[in-house]
């Protein structure tokens, strides 16, 4: 797996949302930040839905929205770039891979996925306890544990995962079990 931050160097980003109905009076600054910038290893993620347009991008092209009835979270993210390889995208369990680690070790991320690249973007001040998950060769150090021991039996067991309504929720299940849910 390979790890590299976006861009190089201290740049953050911070998550910002606007109703998609601003859409029109946002415009010109929404092509200015997407299409004419001068930075190109700036990291910027343009998301639309119905109800509304999330931008993930640095605070300077951000400011670029001011008045214009951006929201804006005041947490600083950094984004990783993280990979496994040219075959990656016929691997099963890649986020939680990723993200499992993260989670136990209690460092909250976000998680872009995009046709050619996955993101995960870390708290700026949580990024060092993040990258100590990965060893030298941007393997999680998780794994390598787990290639290096003898995985027990897996114990019969029931735990169906139900969804009531059609709301996003998050599950998480032990890794030895997910095989019994999938």
């Amino acid at each position: 797996m390979s790890v590299e931050l976006i861009p190089e160097g201290e740049g953050c980003v911070r998550v910002a949302t606007l109703a998609r109905s601003q859409i029109p009076s946002v415009f010109h600054a929404l092509l200015r930040v997407t299409f004419f910038t001068d930075r190109p290893d700036r990291f910027l993620s343009v998301t639309a839905t119905e109800a509304d347009v999330t931008l993930v991008a640095a605070p300077e092209d951000l400011a670029h929205f001011d008045g214009l009835g951006l929201q804006q979270d005041e947490t600083d993210w950094r984004v990783v770039r993280v990979g496994e390889g040219a075959l990656g995208f016929e691997k099963v369990g890649v986020i939680e891979r990723i993200t499992g680690p993260l989670a136990a070790a209690s460092i909250p991320v976000l998680y872009i996925s995009t046709y050619s690249s996955d993101f995960v973007l870390i708290p700026t001040d949580r990024l060092e306890d993040a990258l100590r998950q990965f060893d030298d060769t941007g393997t999680l150090n998780s794994e390598r544990e787990d290639a290096e021991s003898e995985r027990p039996e897996r114990p019969q067991h029931s735990h169906p995962l139900n969804l009531f309504d059609a709301s996003t929720r998050i599950f998480q299940i032990d890794r030895r079990h997910r095989h019994a849910h999938t």
